[in-house]
């Protein structure tokens, strides 16, 4: 299963998984539940985190966290990818790189997104197309390590 994260609520690289036949579970941060509505129209799986307010606040942070953390042990791939809502940390896609042993592949024009690349993903990704590439490969090999 490929998890991919959208802190910005857009499902683009979820779709475009999915639609190269691809197991993806979506999550993310939502204010209302067009996004859940959305992901489940386009076919995915998700387990989306409600805000409990307007704004994201310290603790819908810690609880997002500790959410992707049990949900990445479960994935072969992690994929963090979009735009950070201005309410986190320049370092947002950093602390959940750090949080999980699963590989991660970032792909976001986030600034800065040196931040992210600074805590070793496994792979960066500069367009869609060599992020799908990527995470198909990696999703091969998880599948077949001892190809």
């Amino acid at each position: 299963m490929i998890l991919t994260v959208t802190l910005d609520e857009d499902l683009a690289v979820a779709r475009a998984l999915r639609g190269l036949g691809l197991e993806v579970m979506v999550t993310g941060l939502v204010r209302d539940q067009a996004l859940r509505r959305d992901a489940l129209a386009a076919g995915l799986r998700e387990s989306l985190f409600e805000l409990t307010g307007p704004t994201l606040s310290i603790s819908d942070w810690a609880d997002f966290v500790g959410g992707f953390y049990a949900l990445a042990a479960r994935a072969s791939v992690v994929v963090l990818s979009g735009g950070l809502p201005e309410e986190l940390p320049d370092d947002a896609f950093a602390q959940l790189i750090r949080t999980t042993g699963t590989p991660v592949v970032l792909w976001t024009s986030a600034p800065p997104p040196h931040a992210g690349i600074a805590a070793r993903p496994a792979a960066v990704a500069t367009s869609m197309a060599e992020l799908t590439r990527t995470v198909t490969e990696m999703e091969e090999l998880h599948a077949h390590p001892d190809r």
